[in-house]
């Protein structure tokens, strides 16, 4: 988020594109807000160690692997801790995206090593795409993609 924060204008700029968040979600579920976030306040809430069920807009029990369910949007950016016995909740979430004709974007490892040609798929018949990149600061691959990509 102070990736996406900082290179706010740049992507604004460059791609024509403004990357407006209306769903979060983290191990404590998720939160919507057709409104928008600001970068500022979730940044903000994560560096005080709180979670989404703090915010505004907070479905209390609904699972992170549904969140897509509940949100009108365009672009997925997926960023779950890498499971590789299952791939998800990554997996799952990245799966209902595509289906819906979203694009993806995700540094998890884990769906790609589980399902690479599934999701490959998934994006060319839904209309979407997919784009991914994996290195150790998990944050960097939505910059480095989006410079690569455009994902309209």
């Amino acid at each position: 988020l102070k990736i996406l924060m900082d290179k706010f204008q740049m992507i604004a700029e460059k791609h024509h594109l403004e990357l407006i968040i209306v769903g979060v979600a983290d191990s404590s579920g998720i939160a919507v807000n057709d409104n928008s976030y600001q970068y500022h306040e979730l940044v903000k809430l994560k560096a005080k160690g709180d979670h989404v069920n703090k915010l505004r807009g907070y479905l209390h029990g609904i699972s992170t692997e549904i969140i897509v369910d509940h949100v009108d949007a365009q672009l997925l950016i997926e960023g779950s801790p890498v499971n590789l016995e299952t791939g998800n909740p990554g997996l799952q979430v990245m799966r209902t995206a595509l289906i819906k004709g979203w694009s993806v974007v995700t540094a998890n490892k884990a769906p790609l090593v589980l399902a690479f040609n599934e999701l490959h798929m998934l994006a060319q018949k839904h209309s979407g795409k997919l784009a991914y990149s994996a290195m150790v600061c998990g944050g960097l691959p939505v910059i480095s993609v989006s410079k690569k990509t455009h994902l309209n």
